[in-house]
């Protein structure tokens, strides 16, 4: 490498180390639009997973839930048709003042109550687990801009340290070719074996 041909790799190492340097900022542009983008799945993971972590510590209180269903509607037209079903089923049987029938009466009042219960826990087990779902695909969004993240922080180090490496190939490169040329001139000027080419 002669002075002229290290001028040409300075100059060619500084332009590439300028491009890299230039290239190294949009990595974090990159970043903003991703999470921008996922951000909301990782919100909505939190916020469900608030909301499971409260059902979870609140469970259904029955004595409450049970005295508002004893006090609606519903439970009132319920009661009234199984009251209906069993004097029905004990007249046709023939049974109407039997004890088996003022007990079936009297217990339809727990079995409805036990019924709305279970639906109610029922419902309340699918809705936490809903959340749970939801909660995880948050967590799985965090994970995935985690990588994102990452990935383009090791790929910006990547171009400034490939920069920087440029940048000391630029700066050694008028060194190099003067001492190549120094040690090729008594070649050209006849001094060695034989004349440089």
């Amino acid at each position: 490498m002669g002075i002229l041909s290290s001028a040409g790799a300075k100059k060619g190492a500084e332009t590439e180390a300028a491009a890299l340097k230039s290239l190294a900022p949009a990595y974090g542009t990159l970043t903003e639009k991703q999470y921008g983008a996922i951000s909301p799945y990782m919100k909505a993971g939190q916020g469900a997973l608030t909301a499971q972590m409260q059902m979870i510590a609140n469970p259904i209180n029955s004595q409450v839930a049970l005295s508002e269903y004893y006090a609606s509607p519903e439970y009132a037209i319920q009661q009234d048709q199984a009251a209906y079903s069993a004097m029905a089923g004990a007249e046709a049987a023939g049974t109407m003042g039997n004890t088996a029938t003022s007990n079936v009466l009297a217990s339809s009042a727990t079995q409805l109550g036990q019924t709305y219960l279970k639906s109610l826990n029922t419902a309340r087990g699918q809705q936490i687990d809903t959340l749970g779902d939801i909660s995880q695909q948050g967590l799985s969004a965090t994970k995935t801009m985690g990588g994102w993240a990452s990935n383009n922080l090791s790929d910006a180090t990547d171009l400034m340290a490939g920069a920087a490496q440029l940048e000391g190939q630029a700066a050694a490169a008028p060194y190099y070719g003067m001492q190549r040329s120094l040690f090729q001139m008594p070649y050209y000027f006849g001094m060695g074996k034989g004349k440089g080419k």
